[in-house]
């Protein structure tokens, strides 16, 4: 309560002319796919008893993906949204595909670059890998926030 307290405290005092007057929302703007707006907030209003209701979470989050997915394949596309991430999607696919068999047996490119992916099955060989692993899935996860 103390830190809250102390934030809006700092804030009303960096802040106040900001903070003085009236706040007037603007109309929020039209959708570009109203279809999909749609369908994609039923999916989630329709999600969160599908979570509650003791089934995996994985069974309902699937049948979502499906809806979502089949949702885009099945509407037009307009000239104007140009390719959707779906192209995107399938595009970064094949390149997994080809590229997939031959690499797999081998780290990556980055980790056998900087040897930090260990080589023997030893405690301190586990940790460095796990240690790698959470450091590239941070930056993986966190970078498109950036």
């Amino acid at each position: 309560m103390a830190a809250i307290g102390a934030t809006v405290i700092v804030l009303a005092v960096f802040h106040r002319r900001d903070l003085r007057g009236r706040f007037r929302a603007e109309a929020p703007p039209a959708p570009h796919n109203r279809t999909f707006l749609i369908v994609a907030a039923s999916v989630c209003v329709a999600l969160g008893p599908a979570f509650v209701s003791g089934i995996a979470p994985a069974i309902p989050a699937s049948a979502a993906a499906l809806v979502l997915v089949g949702t885009l394949l099945v509407q037009p596309s307009s000239p104007s949204q140009g390719q959707g991430p779906l192209a995107h999607y399938a595009r970064g696919q094949r390149v997994v595909r080809r590229r997939g068999p031959r690499s797999r047996s081998r780290p990556p490119r980055a980790a056998r670059q900087l040897g930090h992916h260990g080589t023997g099955t030893g405690m301190p060989d586990l940790l460095r890998i796990s240690a790698f692993g959470a450091g590239t899935a941070n930056v993986a996860n966190n970078l498109p926030a950036y």
